[in-house]
């Protein structure tokens, strides 16, 4: 076995580590069906806390309200 042989040998064991490498990486992030849940999924959490956040400042407003201040002081006396 000659030099050229070991240099070849080390050469085409370093590619198919690179490639096998890429192969896992790209399969451990999953398909892009399941990116694409993903992503729906955090959208719809999205909306559902805008829409809480908007009821908490409506009671909030309610609240604070002086009117609604006012006729709880009437309604204890």
């Amino acid at each position: 076995m000659d030099v050229f042989f070991f240099v070849i040998l080390i050469v085409t064991i370093g590619c198919g580590t690179g490639v096998i490498s890429n192969y896992l990486k790209a399969k451990s992030k999953g398909t892009s069906k399941e990116i694409i849940a993903r992503i729906e999924a955090l959208e719809d959490r999205l909306n559902t806390e805008s829409s809480l956040e908007e009821r908490v400042q409506a009671l909030e407003t309610i609240v604070t309200d002086n009117r609604h201040h006012l006729d709880r002081e009437i309604r204890a006396l």
